[in-house]
């Protein structure tokens, strides 16, 4: 992920060259092609043209049953009521997320994630907003993980506003369980995109160093091989992204309807930016949110340093 923080020695002996990079890629594009995405690549399509999308009035699904992403979720198109509307990022990895979490605490916003519920607070009984050691705000509710969105549920966090940004990998169960049917209160979604192959890459080399991360996550062997050959292997995504907006988990079987549905949702209901044009993208979420109100928005983005990682990896 790109940080804040400049890049730390890595356990690898060799990292490859941003040219050796992109002949791996061409390589890895031409001959694995079958394995790497298709369905995915065709979501990419999708996000790029996004932005050009004029159609107010673009079907939410074919299917008669609405998911929560669809009921409990703003059109992207209409007015924001800072009353009742909720941000919420919906981070994949390798994305620029972890980036935006530093960008938004440095704004002095209210953040909901997995260090809102570090040193201590995640035994806290009521909602309260505390202060890290370095300066940024948190909301004592972590809303990246299903039980942390289970907490944060009991505790009232979708009504009361304390959060300013919540990031999330689940926008099917923290739009079902925070925002109800029924609810005055509206989740509204952004996020960022990169191209999966580039994601897939990213995350290949990052797994192999990241020793902070769960056994799920850090391995080491991948050392040993290559990233055409992890991909050979069944390594890289496998319409993940689709699988979460339509709430279809655990290996179950997608279908066209599905993709339909996962695109009408991202036209819909999300702001879309890409890591492409990163800086871009963070001004539009800025303009859109009116994060920039403060003034200090151009300090912090001079502070993010594009394109760079703690790990000195793709």
């Amino acid at each position: 992920e790109k940080t804040k923080e400049g890049s730390l020695a890595s356990t690898q002996t060799h990292h490859p060259s941003p040219t050796l990079f992109i002949m791996s890629i061409h390589h890895i594009v031409l001959k694995y092609r079958l394995h790497i995405l298709f369905s995915v690549l065709g979501f990419t399509l999708l996000f790029l043209n996004h932005s050009n999308n004029n159609n107010n009035n673009v079907a939410i699904s074919s299917s008669d049953k609405l998911l929560p992403t669809q009921t409990a979720l703003r059109n992207v198109k209409e007015p924001i009521d800072t009353e009742t509307d909720r941000a919420i990022f919906w981070h994949i990895p390798k994305s620029g997320g972890t980036t935006l979490k530093w960008y938004y605490g440095c704004l002095g916003l209210v953040i909901a994630n997995e260090v809102s519920v570090s040193n201590g607070h995640d035994t806290d009984e009521s909602l309260q907003v505390w202060e890290h050691a370095n300066g940024f705000k948190y909301v004592n509710a972590d809303t990246t993980g299903l039980n942390g969105i289970d907490r944060a549920k009991s505790l009232g966090l979708g009504e009361s506003g304390l959060a300013d940004v919540m990031f999330t990998m689940f926008p099917h169960q923290i739009s079902e369980l925070l925002f109800p049917s029924g609810s005055k209160y509206k989740g509204r979604f952004f996020t960022m995109i990169r191209h999966p192959i580039e994601r897939s890459a990213s995350m290949f080399y990052y797994r192999r160093v990241a020793k902070h991360e769960n056994e799920n996550v850090y391995l080491p062997h991948l050392k040993n091989i290559d990233l055409a050959t992890y991909l050979k292997r069944g390594g890289g995504d496998r319409n993940f992204m689709v699988s979460l907006l339509v709430n279809k988990l655990g290996g179950q079987v997608l279908t066209v309807e599905d993709l339909n549905t996962a695109k009408d949702m991202l036209r819909t209901k999300f702001l879309v930016g890409l890591t492409s044009k990163f800086e871009e993208s963070v001004e539009r979420f800025d303009h859109y949110f009116g994060y920039d109100r403060n003034g200090i928005s151009t300090e912090c983005k001079e502070s993010l340093y594009p394109g760079k990682n703690r790990y000195g990896i793709p």
